[in-house]
C-alpha cells in the first residue's frame, strides 16, 4: 500500500465524509493543516501504518484557533 513520506494512506472528513487515498490530495490536505477542499473545514480521520487519528481546528470562547488531536485505538 503507498503512503505519504508522514506513513499516511487513508484521510476522511467527518464533517462531509469525503475519503481519499490519493498520495497527492493526502499530501495536499496534510500540508494545509488539515484543510478538506470539498466542505473547507478541518475535522479529519487520518490512517496510517501505526494506527489511526483525529484532528480537527476548534475555536475557543475568544475567537482562537486551536488544534486537537485524538489517537483512535
Amino acid at each position: 500500500m503507498e503512503t505519504t513520506y508522514h506513513g499516511i494512506f487513508k484521510a476522511t472528513c467527518l464533517t462531509c465524509g469525503k475519503e481519499t487515498t490519493d498520495i497527492s490530495e493526502l499530501e495536499l490536505m496534510n500540508d494545509a493543516d488539515n484543510y478538506c477542499f470539498k466542505c473547507e473545514t478541518r475535522f479529519t480521520k487520518w490512517e496510517t501504518n501505526e494506527g489511526a487519528f483525529i484532528t480537527c481546528e476548534m475555536e475557543d470562547y475568544r475567537g482562537g484557533t486551536y488544534y486537537f488531536r485524538e489517537e483512535i485505538k
